[in-house]
This record gives C-alpha cells, sequence and structure tokens, in this order.
C-alpha cells in the first residue's frame, strides 16, 4: 500500500548516518532524522535499516507507552525500543523510532491528548511511507502506544498494513487503572485499602466538569481522606500536583477513552501480546480483544511482565532488577509473526 505523503520528505533531515554491527550477527545503518508533528513539532527519531544484501521486508514506527519517553523508551536503565529496532532490521525491517513530543522541549507537550500520541504516531508513519512508498507499513506500539497503533488502524484514520500490540489496553482508561491500582497493592500488602477514594478520584477527574470545579471536589475528596494530615502544608502542596497531574488533558482524555469500538473495527493482521505476570495491563486484557476482534493473533507472554522482560513478581519494582530490557523469547514472537504476516 502506497501512502506517500511527498511534503513529509523535506521533513527527513539526514543529520547523521552510522553503520552499526547488530548483535544478532548482521549489519544495519542508523540514520537521525526529524518527525514533525501536524502542528509543526519536530520530534527527533532513529531510523534503523538493514543492510543492502536484500529489499527490507517492511518498514515499522514503534510507538511508546504513556508518559513522556525518549525513542528507545528508556525506563530505569532499559532500552526496550532500541533492542527491538536493531534486533527487527537486523532480520530485514526499516524501523523508525522517535522521542515523544515533550521530550525535547516540556512546553511542546501542554495541552497534549491520547489523539495527538495517535496524531504524532500518524506523522512518523507518513515519514517512513515517503522514504519508503512502496514497503508495507506497521506499527508496534507497547502500552498506550497500543492504542495509537490501533486508532491508526481504524476507520478513516486507516494509515498501515498491520500493527502488533504489546500490552496494548483492551478496556477503558478508567478500568485500566482500577485494575492495575487492585494489582500492585493486592501484591504488595495483600489489600486495597484506597479502592473507595480511586473509584471517586477517577471518576470526577473522567467527568465534563471544568478544571476548576474538579479540583476543588478532588480537592475535598482528598482531604476529608487524609483528615488533619490534610491541613499540612507539605502534604496539601503534593496533594495539589497529584490533582494537576489527574486533571491534565492526556490524563483525562485517557481515562475517557474506551477502546472497544476501535478494537472491533481493525481488520488488518494484528498481533497482541501480553505477559502472564503484567500489573499494569492484566493479561485478561487479551480476552477482551479477542472476544472484540476475533481474527486478531493473542500471544500470552508465560512469565513476562509489562515491559516483556522474563520476571519473578512482575511488580514495578523488580523491572529495574532484572536482566535486559525485553526478552529473546518475546523479540523472536514478533519477528516469526511479522514475516508471515507481511508475506500475506
Amino acid at each position: 500500500m502506497n501512502h506517500c505523503v511527498m511534503n513529509r520528505i523535506a521533513c527527513a533531515l539526514m543529520l547523521a548516518l552510522a553503520c552499526s554491527t547488530a548483535m544478532y550477527g548482521r549489519d544495519f545503518d542508523e540514520r537521525e532524522v526529524v518527525v514533525v508533528a501536524d502542528d509543526g513539532v519536530a520530534m527527533g527519531a532513529t531510523l534503523t535499516i538493514p543492510d543492502a544484501s536484500a529489499k527490507p521486508k517492511a518498514a515499522i514506527v514503534l510507538a511508546t507507552g504513556s508518559g513522556v519517553q525518549n525513542r528507545d523508551e528508556e525506563i530505569m536503565g532499559k532500552k526496550p525500543f532500541k533492542t527491538l529496532a536493531e534486533y527487527l532490521s537486523a532480520a530485514g525491517y526499516v524501523v523508525l523510532r522517535a522521542d515523544d513530543r515533550g521530550f525535547a522541549n516540556a512546553a511542546d507537550a501542554v495541552g497534549a491528548t491520547i489523539d495527538t500520541d495517535a496524531a504524532d504516531v500518524a506523522a512518523a508513519v507518513a515519514l517512513v511511507d515517503s522514504i519508503y512508498p512502496s514497503l508495507p507499513v506497521g506499527i508496534i506500539g507497547h502500552s498506550s502506544g497500543g492504542t495509537s497503533a490501533v486508532r491508526n488502524a481504524t476507520g478513516h484514520n486507516k494509515a498501515v498494513d498491520f500493527i502488533v500490540t504489546l500490552a496494548g489496553p483492551a478496556w477503558s482508561g478508567d478500568s485500566i487503572i482500577m485494575s492495575q491500582s487492585r494489582a500492585i497493592a493486592m501484591a504488595a500488602m495483600g489489600r486495597w485499602d484506597a479502592e473507595s477514594l480511586q473509584r471517586k478520584l477517577l471518576s470526577l477527574a473522567k467527568s465534563e466538569l471544568p478544571d476548576a470545579s474538579a479540583r476543588i471536589s478532588l480537592t475535598m475528596a482528598f482531604n476529608e481522606h487524609l483528615g488533619d494530615a490534610a491541613k499540612l502544608p507539605n502534604v496539601q502542596e503534593s496533594l495539589q500536583k497529584q490533582i494537576s497531574a489527574l486533571l491534565s488533558p492526556w490524563y483525562r482524555s485517557m481515562l475517557r477513552y474506551d477502546p472497544a469500538v476501535d478494537i472491533a473495527s481493525v481488520g488488518m493482521p494484528w498481533l497482541a501480546i501480553n505477559g502472564s505476570k503484567d500489573s499494569q495491563v492484566l493479561p485478561g486484557n487479551l480476552d477482551t480483544i479477542k472476544a472484540l476482534n476475533p481474527s486478531a493473533d493473542v500471544v500470552l507472554m508465560d512469565g513476562h511482565n509489562h515491559l516483556f522482560q522474563k520476571c519473578q513478581t512482575g511488580s514495578v519494582q523488580e523491572y529495574s532488577t532484572l536482566p535486559g530490557d525485553i526478552s529473546a523469547e518475546t523479540l523472536k514472537v514478533i519477528s516469526d509473526w511479522l514475516d508471515k504476516a507481511v508475506a500475506r
């Protein structure tokens, strides 16, 4: 499929060209490029390209999870997207990974929503298409990046030929937050004392209340829960920071989004993967995807966490203590599926 947008060629600023040897035994090239969003925000990116011995099989855009992250999706010293990009390019795929808006300049992310995320991923797809117009193009999205992948695979936004979602949410945003909060609390303490407060906070943040009114209601809910402790200046300062996060445009848009209709509408090849010990997007997520879209291929990675590391507990605190940043088993599942998908 040719999705070429010719004016995007000007955005592909080739700032540097470096040849690297992949740890997987095959050479690939790396090019620094720039993704320019529809509103003019520029995001630095790296394009990894298979060596010249054969035509690339397809081009892939990587979409990061929630929060402002760099192109490697770096967290706790782990760089899963760097590993994934290099592995796939060594296996014959062009891969683009970009810094999120706000990484270079925090002001660029002010006012961003999940709609902005999806549009930024679409801009990355358009750039890849302009450079490789004859190649099929897909998206691999991790966590909330999976939402961007799905949204670019449906309706009038359909811009790709295949998608892979790595712990991509299948439930509404508030349900995802409730389920992960419960799982984390139960694993840590065997109980969840703050469930009623969490429900109230999310209900207020999800509502259509204007920010000022919602802030007052959220402050009252926190104060009631904390009692006299809420009167301490440092406690109130911390609470207001938490409330600001709850009322950010991105967070409110995430809470309100229910992906069910979009998931059911995906009609292209789709691989959905979850870790069996994921405490952030629970493995039951895959059952919902399959129920909504029976044609999707779903794989549960046994003993893997949200970052697709082999793990013991799946807790967030465990991430930094585990070797590697994405397991060899996960990489193979993805590349094997891609080889079949692009050959269809």
